[in-house]
């Protein structure tokens, strides 16, 4: 983990009755001292949401933040034909989204119209010939950007360019091409809504085990390597990069763990330290797993370890310089962890985690993070308290001391029961976040 910091473990012992002296379990790491300069917004809490879709949703759910994507609201789906724009479907979706009182919707401007497709060479998911090619005309595509724009101008919050641009089934197109749409699209969307923010079009990132410029996501062959060189070059005045960072080492994306997902993240950070960027990465496309048949292999994570993988991943986002995170997603059940039942929409274990880690850290200032042999601990300030949030790398559990500086008294899981702190002040901590607070 790049945010985390090794200290080093103070050495303690218990006597026992019949002498012997038995080492205490290691003192949890203590972060270093902290600044407490940055907020959490709740709109680090993103989601997808398809129900949104439908004329009065059964979500009764509140959403740090909305993408609208998968909502049958596409550039295809709404401009059919030159000049004729379909707006029912999306004034619902863009209603629906504000009702979660989502602090953040965000809206993907792609994909390319049949009528205005350049290439139908190449298969996409959408199941929309064409989609994932170059518009004919730039000049169409300025239109419909600046329609989107004008019609819900001071609604939805931000535009990203296009959906996976690394990936042909979504953009066949070259990097170049995308650099203009992504230059055209921004210049609009700045004139006509001064307040909504530009996200460039997201990439996926296959992570590798090798650093440096031996990594996917720093190869200067790699499409994101060159899409963001285009920005540079051509000045782009974009406000986040969007990526998506599956964790994708051998068996397809959402093989990995959080932790695996933060080499994805470090990769891509060191992209945009060698371009000298400082805007922030959003995560606009998140979860782990896999049921589709997509020629990867199935995996299906239990409800407690995806609720485990779902608030290690906020967290991480907290403090990775990832200020959005979009879990993909609250009702979908295509990938490896079922958030809400697929057959009641009740909220299973992942849900339960997302209400409660947006609870623990909505309006929170960042204290910084510290690790010492994989486990790691979050300072946090909520309230006016100091506040730490504890989990390890691996599954198994194992034993600490919680130090008496830290003034806790209580522990927190992520189902958000509390209970006291043991008097001798030894807590097991597993892969699953708990949140240690006064």
């Amino acid at each position: 983990m790049r945010f985390l910091k090794s200290v080093a473990l103070a050495g303690a012992a218990v006597v026992m009755a019949s002498g012997t002296a038995v080492a205490a379990p290691p003192e949890l790491p203590t972060p270093p001292k902290p600044k407490f300069t940055k907020t959490v917004q709740p709109s680090l809490f993103g989601m997808h949401v398809h129900d949104l879709s439908n004329p009065v949703p059964e979500v009764n759910q509140k959403f740090g933040a909305i993408r609208i994507w998968d909502n049958g609201v596409r550039w295809d789906q709404v401009n059919t034909a030159q000049d004729v724009y379909d707006w029912t479907l999306m004034d619902q979706v863009v209603t629906n989204a504000e009702a979660t009182g989502a602090k953040e919707i965000m809206y993907v401007l792609g994909s390319t119209p049949q009528w205005l497709a350049t290439d139908f060479s190449v298969d996409n998911y959408l199941d929309a010939p064409g989609a994932n090619s170059k518009p004919a005309s730039l000049a169409e595509w300025d239109k419909w950007v600046r329609a989107v724009v004008q019609r819900y101008r001071g609604r939805i919050d931000s535009y990203q360019v296009w959906n996976e641009v690394n990936f042909s089934s979504f953009w066949n197109g070259s990097e170049a091409q995308m650099v203009e749409l992504t230059r055209r699209a921004a210049k609009i969307v700045h004139a006509e809504d001064p307040g909504a923010e530009v996200v460039t079009g997201s990439a996926i990132v296959r992570q590798s085990k090798k650093v440096g410029k031996q990594a996917a996501a720093i190869s200067t062959k790699s499409f994101f390597y060159n899409y963001m060189r285009g920005l540079k070059n051509k000045k782009v005045k974009f406000d986040a990069v969007g990526m998506h960072l599956y964790p994708w080492y051998k068996a397809g994306p959402g093989d990995g763990t959080p932790f695996d997902r933060e080499t994805g993240a470090s990769n891509a950070q060191e992209v945009l330290d060698h371009f000298k960027f400082k805007q922030p990465m959003y995560d606009t496309e998140m979860a782990y797993g896999n049921r589709r048949d997509n020629g990867w292999p199935r995996k299906v994570l239990p409800a407690k370890l995806g609720a485990a993988y779902l608030a290690q991943t906020y967290i991480y986002g907290m403090v990775n310089n990832v200020p959005q995170v979009y879990w993909y997603g609250w009702d979908d059940h295509v990938l490896g962890v079922d958030v809400t039942s697929p057959k009641t929409g009740r909220i299973l274990a992942p849900g339960i985690a997302y209400n409660t880690v947006m609870n623990w850290m909505s309006y929170a200032k960042i204290g910084g993070c510290a690790t010492t042999k994989g486990v790691n601990t979050c300072l946090i300030r909520q309230k006016g308290q100091r506040q730490y949030l504890v989990f390890r790398n691996s599954k198994a559990y194992k034993t600490y001391t919680v130090s008496k500086k830290w003034k806790v008294n209580q522990v927190c899981d992520l189902t958000d029961k509390c209970k006291s702190l043991k008097s001798n002040r030894r807590l097991r901590v597993g892969i699953s976040p708990l949140l240690v607070t006064p």
